[in-house]
């Protein structure tokens, strides 16, 4: 279900997951998907 949330934030979806590239915005999308 977190990765759909991910997929918001664009063409950066599939980098969200882990990958040190993505911007700030995937990192606090991923701690939300954390909380």
């Amino acid at each position: 279900m977190s990765k759909k949330r991910r997929s918001v934030s664009g063409s950066q979806k599939t980098k969200s997951q882990t990958d040190p590239d993505v911007p700030d915005q995937n990192t606090e999308n991923i701690i939300n998907d954390v909380v």
